[in-house]
């Protein structure tokens, strides 16, 4: 993915964005603000999901009500990033 706002979304899991699965995700120069969800505010990914997030990409205002304010990895999925601007996110645990 590249480019793009998310925007006031909201979901169990990943308010904006939920992988599974899958190996090759990068998302870059997108804009995450204010999504919510009960885990991962903006993204949930799990079950070996490879994600490469990069480019300028933001996570802000995004909150959860578990964990993962901005972003929430579980069942050995991996991140990386390079560039990310990453604030005022919040989680309630």
């Amino acid at each position: 993915m590249v480019g793009g706002v998310f925007k006031n979304n909201a979901a169990i899991a990943g308010g904006a964005i939920y992988i599974s699965s899958c190996l090759n995700n990068e998302i870059k120069g997108t804009i995450f603000t204010d999504n919510h969800a009960s885990q991962g505010g903006a993204i949930y990914a799990d079950t070996g999901s490879v994600v490469k997030i990069y480019g300028d990409t933001v996570f802000r205002g995004n909150g959860a009500i578990f964990d993962g304010g901005a972003i929430k990895m579980t069942n050995l999925a991996t991140l990386e990033t390079e560039d990310v601007v990453v604030e005022y996110n919040w989680s309630s645990y």
